[in-house]
């Protein structure tokens, strides 16, 4: 969130399979002023994420379907590269350091 090079980035979405509640709170945890612009975005049904097949069967920890944690990196409505977690929950190929360079 604090990334020098974040503020080029762009539009930035982070999205949650998870209902408008959990997605506020993730919202107010990791923004709680709103300064970084980025737009929170609850996909509650996993639809968004089964589309971009990057859902996993997390049902034995979470209870149910989750999205693997990862970055798009979008150009004119296209992906021009993913950065997805080979373990689907961890945090490097994803991180700000390694998508914005």
């Amino acid at each position: 969130m604090k990334h020098p090079k974040i503020k080029d980035a762009g539009n930035v979405f982070v999205v949650t399979v998870n209902d408008a509640f959990v997605t506020k709170a993730w919202a107010e945890n990791l923004d709680p002023d709103g300064s970084t612009g980025f737009r929170f975005i609850g996909d509650p049904a996993c639809t968004f994420t089964k589309a971009l097949d990057l859902d996993f069967d997390g049902t034995a920890i979470f209870g149910n379907e989750r999205g693997k944690r990862y970055a798009l990196l979008v150009e004119d409505g296209k992906v021009k590269e993913a950065f997805v977690e080979p373990d689907n929950t961890g945090i490097d190929v994803s991180a700000a350091e390694k998508v914005l360079g």
